[in-house]
């Protein structure tokens, strides 16, 4: 919500032509529809995460325009906020780089965690079959999006241990299925 007000302040002041005369700007609105364009095509457009660089992007464009003119002190007061968001971006961003390099992500720990099993097992997962594919686990895995096909399914696999992820669960809920007592927390994996 605040980058929808900070934006609608910066919409309109904003010219193209203005953009067209600065080769950064220039530069970085080329950028830009080129990682929409990727992102869009090539991403799981589910995920607004990765819209999110745009944002940055768009923060940099303006903030170059409002420090150009600060004659106004509402063009200052903006521009400092600008800088303020750009600046709690950074810091918030750096610390989810550094988590993620330190830590393996929750669906590299269940691979992990399903390597270890000494019971045949089948995992039903939402969205992180290409994962488990990528990293070649022994362990069935399917995906499954409907709880009527995760029923009829699970029926063929009576002498395994049937795991669903969470977003698996998450999906279930989200169609209205009340999963309360039927389920029994395994093993939690983070980040």
């Amino acid at each position: 919500m605040l980058y929808g007000i900070f934006v609608s302040l910066f919409i309109f002041p904003l010219k193209w032509r203005d953009l067209k005369k600065d080769f950064t700007q220039h530069l970085a609105c080329i950028t830009g529809i080129g990682y929409l364009i990727w992102a869009i095509v090539a991403q799981n457009i589910d995920k607004p995460r990765h819209i999110l660089p745009l944002v940055i992007l768009f923060l940099f464009i303006v903030l170059i325009n409002v420090l150009r003119e600060t004659k106004e002190i509402r063009k200052f007061v903006l521009s400092i906020f600008c800088c303020l968001l750009l600046i709690s971006q950074t810091y918030h961003s750096s610390i989810l780089i550094i988590k993620q390099a330190n830590e393996s992500s929750a669906t590299y720990q269940l691979s992990n965690y399903l390597q270890s099993l000494d019971q045949p097992a089948i995992v039903y997962a939402w969205e992180e079959t290409r994962v488990l594919q990528y990293m070649n686990s022994t362990i069935p895995y399917k995906k499954v999006q409907t709880y009527q096909v995760f029923l009829h399914d699970k029926s063929y696999y009576q002498n395994r241990k049937i795991l669903l992820t969470n977003k698996a669960v998450e999906g279930f809920t989200g169609q209205g299925i009340d999963l309360t007592g039927k389920l029994k927390k395994n093993k939690r994996v983070s980040f």
